[in-house]
C-alpha cells in the first residue's frame, strides 16, 4: 500500500473503506480559475468502491 502521508490531499479525503478497492474519476462541470492567469481547470471527482460494490464513497473538492 502507498505511503498516504506525503499526499497533502489525504487528510481532507480520509479512506473510509478498507481492503482492496475501485477508483473511478468523473469529470464534475465545476471549474477552477486561477486568480493570477485566469485559467480554468476542469475539476474532478472521485467514488471509491468497494470490491463487492457495497460500499462506496464519493469525494469532490468544492474549493473555497
Amino acid at each position: 500500500m502507498p505511503d498516504n502521508s506525503i499526499h497533502s490531499e489525504f487528510e481532507r479525503f480520509p479512506r473510509w473503506i478498507s481492503g482492496n478497492i475501485n477508483v473511478l474519476s468523473f469529470n464534475t462541470n465545476f471549474i477552477s480559475i486561477n486568480l493570477e492567469t485566469q485559467e480554468t481547470i476542469l475539476i474532478n471527482g472521485f467514488i471509491i468502491l468497494n470490491e463487492q460494490q457495497s460500499e462506496m464513497t464519493l469525494y469532490h473538492n468544492w474549493g473555497e
